[in-house]
């Protein structure tokens, strides 16, 4: 990589450097934690060629969030969705014989990646920006589902198919009308019933469009919204109906649909998630996926900054196996956002538990957790 510093407005910054990366995935911006941009500063970044934005840490400065999928095989993954999404909503699009032989290496490279991972809990972002949401989202859904296969004892050949149905479940929302997608607050009866038809639409597409798709990857996105008791949709199968593949896919859809924030909802807290998740195995889906799912898959992600049930900040640093909302963390501040010395602690056992995820440290807590300058000094501006 390398590295050459941008230039921004110094009444906008002031007291950081802002420098950016030239990675695989385009350029990046890592700025220093408390940094304020106005709308101007990111729109010259955003010219400059900037990709994304990243904040570090100011607590933690040296921590690095680990994870399932590495960011260069989640950006891949996404260019390629992204693709086959923009050919199939041309009139006669069809997706190019590249494109399918990337969207099988790609399949083959995750569960290559999720295979030689033998971390008793995953590390699995949820979507971080809901206008990127779908692709994210079928990304999070394949990786989750192959790790649950690969633990439920499904061989690679198996896990290639359920992956590459997995990440293609939700290619039929392709037909549906962004003003359907991206629409704020509740559907209309007509537009449900349009969402409704998405995963045969999808079916279809894949047929199609796909002639070399295992129709066991096909079957993944026609049943991916089936529930056990018939209350699912296209076809309102039951039970033993609904193919093993569409079962684990499924209920991986809904975990990571539950933590993400949506066009029209906020995201489940974690106690939200776990409770919804519980209740919903044995009924609409496949208890003994939901329970491997829980156990395997982290509900707070690691490196999240979050409140405690004692109301407490911390910091995620490892997770437990079984106690999905009781991982390990370092305890910075107190419930009134008073700065505490920093304390590792182990929540199993403890009686306290993850209440919040955080976007970010409260403001007071840094303001408070900063050294003041000494008399006279000043942070020179930016050249």
């Amino acid at each position: 990589m390398r590295v050459r510093s941008v230039p921004v407005s110094a009444d906008a910054i002031g007291k950081c450097t802002a420098t950016v990366v030239r990675g695989v995935d385009g350029h990046t911006v890592l700025v220093g934690a408390g940094t304020e941009l106005s709308a101007g500063d990111i729109e010259a970044m955003m010219q400059r060629g900037v990709a994304r934005v990243w904040v570090r840490d100011e607590l933690f400065p040296e921590f690095e969030e680990r994870s399932l999928v590495p960011e260069t095989l989640r950006e891949q993954a996404k260019g390629i969705l992204r693709e086959l999404f923009a050919s199939l909503r041309e009139s006669a699009g069809k997706p190019t014989s590249g494109q399918a032989r990337a969207l099988a290496a790609c399949v083959r490279t995750l569960v290559d990646e999720i295979e030689a991972n033998r971390d008793e809990v995953a590390n699995i972002r949820p979507a971080q920006r809901w206008d990127d949401y779908a692709l994210e989202h079928a990304v999070n859904v394949a990786a989750t589902a192959i790790l649950v296969g690969r633990d439920l004892g499904l061989s690679r050949t198996r896990l290639l198919r359920l992956g590459a149905g997995a990440l293609l479940h939700d290619i039929g929302a392709a037909a549906l009308p962004s003003r359907v997608l991206q629409k704020q607050g509740t559907l209309s009866p007509t537009e449900v019933e349009m969402v409704k038809q998405h995963p045969r639409r999808g079916w279809e597409l894949v047929h199609t469009a796909f002639g070399n798709v295992m129709p066991s990857s096909a079957i993944v996105v026609l049943q991916h919204h089936e529930r056990l008791d018939g209350s699912g949709y296209p076809a309102e199968l039951r039970g033993d109906e609904i193919f093993i593949y569409s079962r684990i896919a499924s209920a991986a859809d809904v975990l990571d649909a539950l933590r993400s924030e949506r066009a029209h909802r906020r995201r489940f807290t974690p106690p939200e998630t776990l409770r919804a998740m519980e209740e919903e195995a044995g009924s609409t889906l496949e208890a003994q996926v939901v329970k491997l799912l829980l156990r395997v898959v982290a509900l707070v992600p690691e490196g999240s900054i979050v409140r405690l049930s004692n109301g407490q900040l911390a910091k995620v640093m490892v997770h437990n196996p079984g106690a999905p909302l009781q991982p390990v963390v370092t305890v910075v501040g107190s419930a009134l956002d008073q700065p505490l010395p920093h304390r590792l602690q182990n929540l199993k056992h403890s009686g306290v538990r993850v209440e919040q995820i955080c976007e970010e440290w409260p403001r007071a807590l840094l303001e408070r957790s900063r050294p003041r300058p000494l008399e006279g000094q000043h942070v020179a501006p930016l050249r």
